[in-house]
């Protein structure tokens, strides 16, 4: 293939992207409300979009996006970037969607946490088109007969293979049958093979545990403990112990 081809494929490629761009910004109110009905559809929940905008050359941003259902749920995000390139777009996949400066509420007061699917439209399943997402800095309100939980996190996932890549997660109050945590940091770093957790402090009835801290590594859906240090009136109790946080996927 010679050179003046190549060229000529470039330019044809810069032409499509700024036709692109400008396409998107001309049908913008076609775009806002096609995006709010097949939202509406998947979610079965009320879903607002004040403006979207195409960042040439491969990311499409919504701003202002907002779902409630039922006053179970309301999720708000004052940017979502969507991801693309020109492999996915003949794959039909998105490589990332981007949360920022966003709000997750959930109110299920003297029911369990378990009923929250309920509210959402069951899809016909299959594999995701999604590859990965990641949340920056969202804050995080669960009420339920279970837990209940106030935090802020940041994370990216791997949807293909199902594992969680970084976590930063700080919440300030966990509740669970009857275990009150305070003031917990839990830090994974996808760059390193592993991370920190410190609590502030741990309470069942009369018993507290403070200041706790340990060494943690991720693997998949899982979160391990490998080393504890707790204060005690004496000083501190330091030992080793293995602790796994969450389940493996079916």
């Amino acid at each position: 293939m010679g050179s003046k081809t190549i060229k000529r494929i470039i330019y044809f490629l810069i032409i499509c992207l700024i036709l692109a761009a400008l396409a998107v910004d001309f049908y913008r109110p076609v775009i806002l409300s096609v995006s709010q009905r097949e939202l509406n559809k998947a979610l079965g929940s009320a879903v607002s979009i004040e403006d979207c905008r195409f960042d040439w050359p491969n990311k499409l941003s919504f701003f202002n996006l907002a779902v409630q259902k039922d006053k179970v749920y309301d999720f708000k995000a004052g940017k979502i970037d969507i991801y693309f390139n020109l492999a996915s777009i003949f794959t039909r996949t998105i490589p990332n969607i981007t949360f920022l400066n966003s709000h997750l509420n959930i109110d299920l007061s003297k029911k369990s946490i378990s009923e929250l699917s309920q509210h959402f439209n069951q899809g016909a399943g299959g594999r995701s088109p999604i590859e990965g997402v990641t949340l920056k800095d969202m804050a995080v309100r669960v009420q339920s007969n279970e837990i209940n939980l106030e935090a802020r996190v940041s994370a990216d996932v791997d949807l293909m293979n199902r594992a969680v890549s970084s976590i930063d997660l700080n919440a300030v109050s966990i509740e669970s049958n009857g275990v009150i945590i305070k003031n917990a940091l839990l830090k994974i770093d996808s760059n390193h093979d592993h991370g920190e957790l410190t609590i502030g402090s741990i309470m069942y009835n009369k018993a507290q545990i403070q200041e706790l801290n340990g060494i943690v590594h991720g693997r998949d859906t899982n979160i391990f403990v490998d080393f504890l240090s707790v204060k005690t009136f004496g000083g501190r109790l330091e030992g080793s112990v293995s602790l796994q946080l969450g389940v493996n996927p079916q």
